[in-house]
């Protein structure tokens, strides 16, 4: 019987004499086995990656051929108001006037020191114009204080006109730019400097941080004019 170490003895006696015979010592053919496994290992990673590829390009076909589904607005141009807003703005008035006293007249009707709550919230104009507005609205614009102050309060109605001009069908950009223009709306579609004075004239008028402007007229109304160039 032959051992199992003279087999292996022979194998590798075999082995040596197969490498002799073609040239090849016996460490060059072990690297050149594992050579060939690694590329086989590469190759298959290859063909793995490429119908993963193909796959995908597939399932990316067929979401294409798919109905596609319809995108809900969400730019509008700035002249155009969006209705569902508007609504909300309705029902904001309402809320507002319902918690209002009841004027000489018998209607709910709004002081000067309510509105600037409710032309943020319904229309979307800043504070500091609640003045300028309500003159506006009361017809009391450009008198002098002192008979501004008298003008009372403001009757509801006189509110939903003033909405109803100014406000509906119209953006929030578009409103600001329809009361900086006032009486020239119509006549041109641009703004120039003087149409910024009664805005500067309402913030410098109630902001606290610009009182000590007061005191100094002259450097008030440099004032302004930088922040209307600027």
């Amino acid at each position: 019987p032959v051992s199992s170490s003279a087999v292996a003895t022979g194998s590798a006696a075999g082995a040596a004499a197969a490498a002799a015979v073609s040239g090849a010592s016996p460490a060059t053919t072990s690297s050149t086995a594992a050579a060939g496994n690694e590329k086989d290992k590469l190759n298959a990673r290859s063909d793995s990656v490429i119908q993963r590829v193909k796959s995908r390009k597939s399932i990316s076909r067929v979401r294409r051929l798919k109905p596609q589904e319809v995108i809900s607005q969400f730019y509008f141009p700035v002249q155009q108001g969006i209705a569902e807003h508007e609504e909300m703005e309705e029902e904001m008035i309402s809320e507002f006037f319902d918690t209002q006293p009841i004027n000489a007249s018998g209607e709910k009707a709004a002081s000067r020191i309510d509105l600037p709550e409710l032309l943020v919230e319904a229309v979307g104009m800043p504070s500091f114009l609640s003045g300028l507005i309500f003159d506006r609205i009361m017809g009391v614009d450009g008198l002098p204080s002192e008979q501004r102050i008298k003008a009372g309060s403001m009757p509801e109605s006189k509110f939903r006109e003033f909405f109803d001009q100014a406000c509906r069908n119209t953006s929030r950009p578009m409103r600001l730019f329809k009361i900086l223009l006032h009486k020239n709306l119509g006549k041109r579609d641009y703004l120039i400097h003087s149409d910024f004075t009664p805005l500067m004239e309402s913030l410098l008028e109630i902001h606290p941080g610009l009182s000590f402007l007061d005191a100094t007229p002259e450097f008030q109304q440099r004032y302004a004019e930088t922040v209307v160039e600027r």
